[in-house]
């Protein structure tokens, strides 16, 4: 079973233990030694473990992209969508899941490792480090018939880059 482990943005326990109650991952909380450090800090700590981190935080793959190893659990941004100018928020956040999910139903077994992706109510983008700097993968829409096939595909290529971390995300 996969753990998900939440940054400070995301740190609820209500939404970490729904997820963990759901029994198909598990949802770490943010690390207490880890509250208020820089995000530099706080990538080079969780991305150096198993486990991918999941966010509000869109910014922070781009603005710190030298600071995520090209190697790493993989990272998921959940967005309420680039143009919309709401404050993402738990509530938000849950529904953008619950909708991804029911969308696709192989997302605790799927792979991201290396991957950075960005969940919003209508797609899902799929980026991954090469050099230090971000590459972008696909961007898939959950109107077109194939994006859950090709969302896989991507994951797939992008867990295969160098020596992945073992298991399934």
């Amino acid at each position: 079973m996969i753990t998900f482990q939440f940054d400070q943005c995301l740190n609820d326990k209500k939404l970490a233990r729904d997820c963990t109650n759901q029994g198909l991952c598990v949802a770490w909380r943010f690390p207490k030694k880890l509250i208020n450090e820089l995000d530099p800090v706080v990538l080079n700590d969780l991305l150096a473990k198993p486990n991918p981190l999941v966010t509000f935080d869109l910014g922070m793959a781009e603005v710190h992209t030298t600071d995520i190893p090209e190697r790493n659990p993989g990272l998921v941004a959940i967005s309420n969508g680039r143009q919309n100018p709401r404050t993402m928020t738990t509530p938000i956040a849950r529904k953008i899941l619950q909708k991804f999910k029911g969308l696709f139903p192989q997302w605790h077994q799927s792979l991201l490792n290396n991957s950075i992706v960005e969940i919003s109510p209508e797609s899902v983008e799929v980026w991954h480090v090469e050099a230090g700097r971000l590459v972008r993968d696909g961007y898939l829409l959950f109107a077109d018939a194939d994006w859950s096939a090709r969302l896989l595909d991507t994951l797939q290529q992008n867990a295969q880059r160098g020596s992945a971390l073992p298991g399934p995300v």
